[in-house]
């Protein structure tokens, strides 16, 4: 009535009714509880309604003034030092003053948070959503639960209908969270959903979290939400819902065995520039990018929502003075994950499903830049080049209810070329060994193609000069009399060197096994160069300083 009203002598007798209202509900009740609850739900369907503006802003807190100036009549505002209500010598008109006044300070904060989403212009989906997301923990951290969850669901609500599955789901499990498997009546009243126990209400939204999941294929989150729910029926000896369950849970396993899910990729972004909002000013994100999105349609999509932004397509274009300057400026880069909390995944886990969680459920990521730190590049280029890692962490992990995260951390790394080096032997021998152990135990061995470029990739590197580079950019007196403090990478370099010899023979054995007539000879060709990769690994040595 109030912000429809615009009318001055309505908005006082409005603020006099109301005044009334919370000292008859602070006498007889001793707190203002219902009012409390009124007033925030009112604030809140005011602001999340398409339409508030800055006049409705304006009369709200008009409204406020005049509701404190009649208070005022009735209960002089308490000086902050004697504000306890529960002091000696406190009369029962003091307490109820003291409550009254406490409740319009808390009022005022609220109404600010509420008029803030409000009024502000959003030009990503993102904004908003990560915006009324904050609005909904200030009501959290108000004591308001029902409220809380009310508005989490309708977030979660807005998630279904878009068709945001992943961050659907991701809503529940706070809402979950928030709710336990108690029997007594759910005093919280969501939409489209009948009213029982909170135990009750917290099962019925277990199983709606579930589809979720499913749907966005994040099937070990589903896994994990039906545990949950399990304990829930087994308490209930609810069999026939038990038996259900379990069917549920079979056809995910299935699907999760079956279905290879690829990663999406995931993005720095860098806001800097005075002209863009507080929100987003000289602030760096992580964002996951949409289901097969390339980098090229995410700098565009990003683009589009900020129009009058300069885009820059690597973070070695920043310049650490675009944060005071005017104008709107983004970096975007692609980055790596590089730690799952998913923890190290058990040996006989499928591939496909390892290499799904190393990009799942993660907080830390790398951007890889490779330089030079002399200019004139030499004949063996490994022995120049350096690499930069930035490890940038996410306050939450992604995916999660939003897709992206605000970077908190971000750490320098920088590696020799003999460490790069030493780093890129060391992998390719992990996942040698990973796959040529597939075969050799019969558990998971992946496509013989895999092997074959697995093997060919290894050797061809050989072919074109790989370990020759090596052997004339590290072991030699020059390398080693300039950098002294490399000699312990390079002696791990030559092991590791050494170790890729034994896992290419078991490699060739195995393959030799299953090889088509067809690709013999490409085979023959892989054992010829193998005898010469042997060759050339037992005449490095490494020099001494």
């Amino acid at each position: 009535l109030v912000v429809k009203s615009g009318h001055v002598d309505l908005e006082f007798a409005l603020a006099l009714l109301y005044v009334s209202c919370l000292r008859c509900e602070a006498a007889v009740a001793g707190q203002v509880d219902t009012v409390r609850r009124a007033t925030a739900e009112a604030l809140a369907e005011l602001t999340v309604a398409e339409g508030a503006t800055t006049h409705e802003d304006r009369l709200f807190r008009r409204f406020t003034e005049f509701a404190e100036k009649i208070l005022a009549v009735s209960f002089p505002k308490p000086d902050v030092r004697e504000a306890d209500a529960n002091r000696a010598g406190a009369g029962e008109a003091d307490v109820v003053g003291t409550k009254l006044w406490a409740y319009f300070e808390e009022l005022r904060d609220i109404t600010t948070v509420f008029t803030e989403f409000a009024l502000a212009r959003y030009s990503s989906r993102e904004d908003e959503m990560s915006t009324r997301y904050k609005l909904m923990q200030r009501l959290k951290e108000a004591g308001r639960q029902t409220l809380y969850i009310q508005y989490m669901y309708r977030l979660y609500e807005d998630f279904g209908t878009e068709g945001s599955w992943s961050q659907a789901g991701h809503a529940m499990l706070i809402i979950l969270d928030e709710l336990s498997w108690s029997k007594m009546t759910s005093p919280i009243e969501l939409a489209s959903l009948s009213t029982g126990t909170v135990g009750e209400l917290k099962a019925f939204l277990c199983s709606r979290t579930v589809n979720n999941f499913v749907k966005a294929r994040e099937y070990e989150r589903a896994l994990q939400v039906i545990q949950l729910y399990k304990v829930y029926l087994q308490q209930r000896y609810d069999f026939k819902g038990m038996a259900m369950l379990l069917r549920k849970e079979s056809a995910i396993y299935e699907t999760l065995n079956e279905v290879e899910r690829v990663v999406p990729m995931y993005a720095y972004t860098g806001f800097y520039g005075q002209d863009f909002p507080p929100n987003l000013r000289n602030k760096e994100f992580i964002y996951r990018c949409y289901d097969a999105e390339r980098i090229a349609s995410f700098s565009t999509r990003i683009q589009l929502a900020y129009p009058c932004a300069k885009v820059l397509r690597s973070r070695s274009d920043f310049d650490p003075a675009m944060r005071s300057q005017e104008g709107q400026v983004i970096v975007i880069s692609t980055v790596q994950p590089c730690r799952t909390r998913w923890g190290r995944p058990p040996p006989n886990l499928p591939e496909h499903v390892r290499k799904y969680r190393e990009g799942d459920n993660v907080d830390t990521f790398v951007l890889k830049q490779t330089f030079r730190k002399e200019k004139n590049k030499g004949k063996n280029e490994f022995q120049n080049l350096w690499v930069r890692n930035t490890f940038l962490r996410s306050a939450e992990t992604l995916p999660g209810i939003f897709n992206r995260s605000e970077v908190v951390e971000i750490t320098l790394e920088e590696l020799s070329p003999v460490e790069n080096a030493l780093i890129n032997v060391r992998e390719k021998n992990e996942q040698l060994r990973e796959i040529v152990g597939g075969y050799e135990t019969g558990r998971n061995p992946c496509s013989l193609d895999k092997l074959t470029r697995s093997l060919n990739g290894v050797i061809d590197a050989e072919v074109n000069g790989g370990i020759r580079m090596y052997q004339e950019a590290f072991y030699n007196e020059e390398y080693v009399s300039k950098y002294p403090d490399h000699i312990r990478h390079i002696e791990a370099l030559l092991e590791e060197l050494r170790a890729t010899l034994p896992l290419l023979e078991r490699g060739l054995k195995q393959h030799r096994r299953f090889v088509p007539d067809n690709m013999m000879p490409l085979h023959q060709k892989m054992e010829e160069f193998y005898g010469s990769m042997q060759n050339r690994v037992s005449t490095i040595q490494v020099p001494q300083p």
